[in-house]
């Protein structure tokens, strides 16, 4: 059909711009359908207040996340068998992650000047890889 790979992204290019706005529609439609499927895996309520609106999905242990891709952007079957999930409301979740920043702060000042250059390092070469 098309001589090369290039021709061919070429081609999906161009249909995608003529089509962009079905497109958008139709992948924001379908993040809401894994949304709504995950939320009612998740009990559909904020687990410290049980709130049922404004609803955010977080991971209870954060070091546990394998990357920062979003939970509705991984796929139903990885999402859903993911014990590592939780529905909070945005006002707990806000609290939530204050209290995480805050006591790794803590943790990160009660480190000698030396351990915190260490860590510090190797946030840099991380960040370096990454170029």
């Amino acid at each position: 059909m098309y001589k090369n790979k290039e021709d061919a992204n070429a081609k999906a290019r161009e249909i995608y711009k003529k089509n962009s706005e079905k497109y958008l529609a139709k992948n924001k439609e379908n993040r809401e359908n894994r949304k709504k499927i995950i939320y009612e895996a998740l009990g559909n309520k904020c687990v410290e207040c049980g709130s049922t609106t404004n609803l955010e999905i977080d991971h209870i242990n954060p070091s546990l996340k394998e990357n920062r891709i979003s939970p509705l952007a991984q796929g139903l079957s990885k999402t859903l068998n993911d014990d590592n999930l939780q529905l909070l409301c945005h006002d707990c979740h806000s609290k939530k992650s204050k209290y995480q920043r805050n006591a790794a702060w803590n943790l990160f000042r009660s480190l000698s000047l030396e351990e915190q250059n260490k860590l510090i390092q190797k946030e840099k070469e991380k960040d370096t890889d990454g170029l």
